[in-house]
């Protein structure tokens, strides 16, 4: 039933930010965005396999744990209100700490660099995952749910939410300003998952939260936006054969590619300023030009 009712939620969210990014787009799309859209749908497929077989394993380990009344949350016996706003809360914590797990451990890296090294964005990065992340991450969240005592309703609830969020924070679309200001106090943008996405690792290594933005505020993460346009996307150290093909997507964990540090779209702008001839002295120079403006 979840698999049927996100699949309902991702289609009717496809056609509607397919809409908004061919009207409204960040920065021009891709000359593969065609191509690129079927292959990241292709690997969610391949990704449904173990999403649903740990989705059955839930339910039945949802089962057994209210007939022991197990875990957190069933031992508080709360309000039901207030049992699916903390159950909501934590597991959007838990995604949010997943996520920076995902980036500081070596062998969890190599894994999500699939995500990372995709050169431009749009909704269908969303599903733009390694097989063996998704099934390590249903893992991980089926023992934390389970201890917390988070119903599975509850994980039905915020998957419904989360699905189309992070489209909407994936997508190449450009909020008006006065929305941008209003909805990154509350939800991550596209603008501000931008920076995540970023060739330069201190601005990857920022923006970490899925839904609410509260996370990369309370711990330090949150990372001024900035112009989309002023954004690398991708990941240095990796090419068009594993950046560009399903085959690729699916092996680049086992490969010799490693992803570089990168550095801002403002050194290489310096460092080709600096390679320029410089004009001759007799004529007036331009006064030089300042750094991207930030948000």
């Amino acid at each position: 039933m979840e698999g049927l009712l996100n699949t309902s939620i991702a289609a009717g969210s496809l056609a509607l930010f397919w809409m908004l990014e061919a009207m409204i787009p960040a920065v021009p799309a891709s000359g593969k965005q065609g191509v690129m859209r079927l292959r990241h749908l292709l690997l969610a497929l391949v990704n449904a396999l173990p999403a649903v077989a740990l989705a059955a394993i839930l339910g039945i380990a949802d089962a057994a744990a209210n007939a022991a009344n197990f875990g957190i949350l069933r031992i508080m016996d709360i309000p039901i209100w207030a049992h699916v706003i903390a159950a909501f809360l934590l597991l959007d914590f838990l995604q949010y700490a997943c996520h920076v797990l995902m980036h500081k451990t070596p062998i969890l890296w190599r894994l999500h660099a699939v995500h990372h090294h995709a050169e431009h964005l749009e909704s269908t990065t969303a599903f733009r995952f390694h097989t063996m992340e998704v099934a390590i991450h249903g893992i991980i969240t089926l023992a934390a749910v389970l201890l917390l005592g988070i119903h599975v309703l509850d994980v039905v609830i915020y998957n419904a939410i989360m699905l189309p969020a992070a489209m909407f924070h994936h997508s190449n679309i450009r909020l008006h300003p006065r929305a941008e200001s209003v909805f990154r106090w509350v939800i991550i943008t596209p603008r501000m998952h931008r920076v995540h996405h970023s060739r330069w690792q201190p601005e990857t290594d920022s923006n970490y939260s899925a839904v609410l933005t509260i996370w990369d505020r309370l711990f330090g993460t949150l990372s001024a936006d900035r112009r989309p346009e002023a954004i690398n996307v991708g990941l240095d150290g990796f090419g068009p054969e594993h950046t560009e093909t399903l085959k690729g997507m699916l092996g680049t964990p086992f490969s010799d590619a490693r992803a570089e540090l990168g550095q801002p779209v403002e050194s290489q702008k310096n460092e080709q300023l600096r390679a320029t001839p410089r004009p001759s002295t007799s004529i007036p120079r331009a006064k030089p030009t300042s750094r991207p403006a930030t948000a």
